[in-house]
This record gives C-alpha cells, sequence and structure tokens, in this order.
C-alpha cells in the first residue's frame, strides 16, 4: 500500500495468492500457468485530481516464482514514443506494448510444455505445416518488442468492410528491416499463390505493398516499413497516412499529452482512448443506419458520458529492485 497516492480518497487491499488460488482451482486450465502463482498481493487507491478521477495500483510479487526473464524489461525499458510519433492525429484509440514478443515467447513456452494444451499446439503445427509460415522465425524473429495499434474513424471500412467505419493500423517494432521486407514478401508470395493480388507502390520514397481483392481490386490489407517499424494498415488511406502522408500525428495532440501527461513514466504500457471522438462515431453511424438507435443514444446515454473526454492508462512491468509491477489510470473529466 505504500506504493500508492498518499493523498487518496480511497483504497483496496487483495490477498492475491487467495484470488490466484481460486482462479487455479476452478479452470484446471489456470493451473498451467505458474506465473499466478508468483502474486502476492495488490494495493488499489482511488484519488480525485485536476484532471477528474485517479486510478492507482502495485502488485507484488515473489521474483523467485516468475519465469526466467520476466524481470529483464526493469533492465532496459522500452519506448513507445516513436509510435506515437507515427499514429495519425485522429486516432479514436491508441494501445501500446513494450514486450510483445516476450510476451508471446513466454506463453508458448508455457502451453508448449503443458500436456494440457496438447490441442493447442497440435491445431498451431498444422497451421505452420499448411501455411508455411513459422510464427517463430517468420514472425518472432524479427521483432524487438514493441507493439502498437491506432483506431481510426475510417469512411474506407474495416479491410473493404464500408458498414464497419474503423481503420486500425498496428505497429511492430523491428531489428531489421531488410529481414522484416525479406519475411514480408515470404508471406505476401504465400498469399498471393492463394489468389489474392499484391501492388507495391512507394509514398515519400518508401516501399509500401497493398494486397488487393483478385476479382474487384479492392484493398484488403497493406504494409510498408517506416522508422524501425512494420506498419500494417486496414485500408490504403490509413495505410499512407501512418507512412507520412499525414504530418499531424498523435504524439503532437494537445487532448493526447493532456490525457497522458501524468501518468508513470518510463511507461512499459499504455493505452488512450478519446471518448469524445469516439462517441461523435457511435453518434454519426446510428444517425446513418439507424435514426431511432440514434434518438435513443443521445437521449439516454450521451448526456451521462459527455462529461468524459478521454480515458487513459499505463503500467511499469517488473522491477527487479522492489519487486513491484505499477500502473495508474486517469478519467479525463470536464467540468
Amino acid at each position: 500500500m505504500n506504493k500508492l497516492p498518499k493523498s487518496r480518497s480511497g483504497a483496496l487491499y487483495l490477498d492475491f495468492q487467495d484470488v490466484a488460488r481460486a482462479i487455479t482451482d476452478d479452470d484446471w486450465q489456470f493451473q498451467q500457468f505458474s506465473q499466478l502463482k508468483a502474486y502476492k498481493g495488490m494495493g488499489v487507491s482511488l484519488s480525485f485530481v485536476d484532471e477528474g478521477v485517479r486510478i492507482d495500483y502495485a502488485l507484488a510479487y515473489d521474483p523467485e516464482k516468475m519465469p526466467a526473464g520476466s524481470q529483464d524489461t526493469a533492465r532496459s525499458p522500452a519506448s513507445l514514443k516513436k509510435a506515437n510519433e507515427i499514429v495519425p492525429n485522429d486516432a479514436i484509440a491508441y494501445l501500446g506494448f513494450s514486450e510483445f514478443r516476450k510476451n508471446i515467447e513466454d506463453f508458448l513456452s508455457e502451453v508448449r510444455s503443458q500436456p494440457a494444451f496438447d490441442d493447442f499446439n497440435e491445431e498451431l503445427y498444422y497451421f505452420e505445416r499448411e501455411s508455411g509460415i513459422s510464427l517463430e522465425s517468420d514472425i518472432l524473429s524479427w521483432m524487438k518488442g514493441e507493439v502498437a495499434f491506432g483506431i481510426c474513424s475510417d469512411r474506407n471500412g474495416l479491410f473493404g468492410a464500408r458498414d464497419v467505419p474503423l481503420g486500425v493500423l498496428a505497429l511492430f517494432a523491428a531489428g531489421d528491416p531488410q529481414a522484416v521486407g525479406s519475411k514480408m514478401r515470404k508471406i505476401t508470395g504465400l498469399l498471393a499463390r492463394e489468389g489474392l493480388r499484391v501492388y507495391d507502390g512507394t509514398l515519400n520514397g518508401q516501399e509500401i505493398h497493398y494486397l488487393l481483392d483478385p476479382y474487384t481490386g479492392d484493398f484488403i490489407g497493406g504494409y510498408g516499413i517506416r522508422d524501425g517499424y512494420l506498419v500494417i494498415g486496414t485500408s490504403r488511406q490509413m495505410l499512407e497516412k501512418a507512412m507520412g502522408a499525414d504530418k499531424e500525428v498523435l504524439a503532437s495532440s494537445a487532448a493526447f499529452k493532456k490525457a497522458t501527461a501524468n501518468l508513470p513514466s518510463p511507461q512499459d504500457n499504455l493505452i488512450y482512448l478519446d471518448v469524445e471522438k469516439g462517441v461523435k462515431l457511435v453518434s454519426d453511424t446510428l444517425f446513418e443506419f439507424d435514426r431511432d438507435a440514434y434518438r435513443e443514444f443521445n437521449r439516454d446515454v450521451y448526456p451521462f458520458i459527455k462529461p468524459v473526454k478521454s480515458i487513459s492508462l499505463a503500467s511499469q512491468e517488473m522491477k527487479s529492485k522492489d519487486n513491484f509491477t505499477t500502473g495508474a489510470a486517469i478519467i479525463n473529466i470536464e467540468r
């Protein structure tokens, strides 16, 4: 509890060993994840701050019970700032994770060592054999760790589905851009043999690769490489904006700066939701497709969420010096 703010309005403590024991006793699959047994206790606090409402947490763990290498992030904390400078300014949501590769590798190591997950391992084996794509050598091998996702309003639709007015960007930090390019050419080559059309172009001197429907020519997905990141987009416009066509980026957004300014730093993981933009997207979509639902939304829901401008959350992963992982969430409320 000493890790939590002193000027808090309320606090809660959980004996996480009892919680973990209850979970693992209830579901036999959870028993296979030894990391759950390492957590000891968690404190949560509630505070009222200038921005609105702040929730902090601190989770204590036993380093002797953690998987090998779990505290490596404490020795070289990764930065997600470069991804913030690629995602467009009009993002509704942003999610950044600094140790995505390691988390996937830990998960695979855990499930492959447990007979309880034989079905999962068999399905993964057949996927790799049939597709010719190896999760480790073709994907995880070139990843540095950081992964970020940006979600924006996009009238072009999700993967060409215009009734889903969203666009998604996925950014994967790459250690060797040439290795990424080679692996992605292998993957797109396999997709081309399955019938998709692959079109190569350039933007600002950078290569961009588009996947198109073989019959209609509609955009299905695409990728490019910039500033040490593999960038994947769900529409041509989303991809091109992230590849530099749009100079207004999330890192320069006044709303983003305000929402994240007082979060823990450095940030190993960061989630940001622009509630105002999200509500507008929902309202506009309902107005276009369902006027009755639009009126109900504006009458029954909008008045309650109107004051909420944004929600942001950041966490700092396991620190070998004090055996805690900490984080905070801020709900930005207009008064």
